[in-house]
């Protein structure tokens, strides 16, 4: 599991605002302020909704709670470094200041929503944390404890368990505020599967096997001919009736020889391209000829040719569009709450940000 996904999986409020608290609070510059000439290092009394600048060291303050420039530093220090070598350096700029905007506006909505949950004296009990904390155990990969990711992405177990339980004060309010909100109908799902057809496409696929002959940059010309030689021995054999599987099991360099060389299901876009060219274009059952890729010379044979369908609407379906409104609908709810809050809220975020 990446470091970045790790961290945005650790509360509600990770995965939810991120995505809903973008619009933010309308910004007023302090050129707009008739006092902003002023020098102070307190945040100016304005009406409430009203966004000012914070006082130096600070980035952004909402009410009582300020998170400060070296707390700011360390988490987009922490975001950037998730994605050290993912972005082309002529992006970095850009992506900083897009994640130095998200880090603000989910303090924000932390803030509020933390405050409000205060407010209406919303707990999360021990139990519920240690069983968010069992699910989260469960996302990760085979092999690493929950010590090691942690560690890993330098995070505390008091800080783990503040945020799960936080997000689980934060679900609670958001429960609240939908309590009475209906179901998705019969008809609201039949609606959006019609208007959505082609988000239900299952893209065409194959389901392959193959026999791997190895070569690297290093080879030789001799060292090519003799593995060319191999390779084409071992097409001889299947032409003449060998076992596919067997044959992979002996001959392959491909780790999934230990599978009699099958890859799986695959669709367009997920293998190197002369691969996926020649298993698309093959006959399901032949023995295909020889390709050659920069892994080395390929002998294909597919087991499954699946064209492209759309998915018809199912009771699976149904559930699952069903819950995706629902969702819908709660985050709609979650944006009218925090639109609420922040017209009553003093904010104020530094500038530049």
């Amino acid at each position: 599991m990446k470091r970045k996904k790790f961290l945005f999986v650790l509360s509600f409020v990770a995965v939810v605002i991120f995505s809903l608290s973008c619009n933010g609070s309308a910004r007023k510059d302090a050129s707009e302020n008739k006092d902003s000439t002023k020098k102070s290092d307190t945040v100016e009394k304005v009406e409430k909704g009203t966004v000012l600048r914070p006082p130096a060291g600070i980035v952004v303050s909402v009410n009582n709670h300020k998170l400060s420039q070296a707390d700011f530093d360390k988490e987009l220090k922490a975001h950037l470094s998730s994605l050290q070598g993912k972005m082309p350096p002529e992006k970095r700029e850009e992506v900083t200041k897009v994640l130095g905007k998200r880090i603000v506006d989910e303090f924000i909505a932390r803030s509020l929503l933390s405050d409000e949950a205060d407010r209406r004296q919303i707990k999360a009990a021990e139990q519920e944390i240690s069983q968010a904390i069992e699910e989260l155990k469960r996302t990760l990969p085979p092999g690493v404890t929950m010590e090691e990711m942690l560690k890993r992405n330098n995070i505390t177990q008091s800080r783990l368990k503040e945020e799960i339980t936080l997000g689980i004060r934060i679900k609670k309010l958001l429960d609240q505020e939908t309590s009475g909100q209906a179901k998705p109908s019969e008809k609201e799902v039949k609606e959006f599967y019609d208007k959505n057809r082609d988000k239900f496409k299952i893209p065409e696929s194959v389901h392959v096997r193959h026999i791997l002959v190895a070569s690297g940059k290093e080879d030789t010309d001799a060292m090519k001919a003799e593995k060319k030689e191999k390779i084409e021995q071992i097409r001889k054999a299947l032409l003449g009736g060998a076992d596919f599987g067997q044959l992979a099991k002996e001959k392959s360099d491909c780790p999934s020889r230990e599978r009699g060389g099958d890859l799986g299901v695959f669709i367009k876009g997920q293998m190197t391209k002369k691969f996926e060219e020649a298993a698309f274009k093959q006959k399901k059952g032949e023995i295909g000829p020889i390709v050659e890729t920069e892994f080395g010379w390929h002998i294909i044979q597919v087991l499954e040719h699946t064209p492209e369908r759309t998915q018809e609407l199912t009771g699976e379906v149904k559930a699952s569009i069903s819950d995706y409104l629902e969702k819908q609908k709660k985050y709609a709810a979650l944006h009218a709450l925090l639109r609420k809050l922040k017209e009553k809220a003093t904010i104020a975020i530094a500038e530049g940000i």
